[in-house]
């Protein structure tokens, strides 16, 4: 039993050194919604609160995406990583 615990914590464990990578993609997207949103008031454009929820709701999704594929294909994890970083142009903290 705690072979078998100590096996998942470790699958765990390295699951979270993704996380650096999956925040600063989400932390893109979120810069993306906000400009959008931005833009589209300044043009006088009415945006109502279930629009702004269904754009959250799509940013989780695709970095709800992002982070199983990484998790899925963790022999390409590093790889994928650095091809989204220059697409995006991110910054990892």
């Amino acid at each position: 039993m705690i072979e078998e615990h100590s096996t998942e914590f470790y699958e765990w464990l390295e699951t979270r050194e993704l996380v650096p990578a999956i925040q600063s993609f989400k932390d893109r997207l979120d810069f993306f919604q906000s400009f959008a949103l931005n833009n589209l008031k300044k043009d006088n454009v009415n945006i109502d609160e279930n629009e702004t929820i269904l754009t959250e709701k799509v940013i989780q999704k695709i970095t709800n995406q992002f982070a199983s594929y990484l998790i899925e294909n963790k022999e390409n994890a590093d790889e994928t990583i650095q091809l989204i970083e220059k697409m995006f142009h991110l910054k990892q903290a």
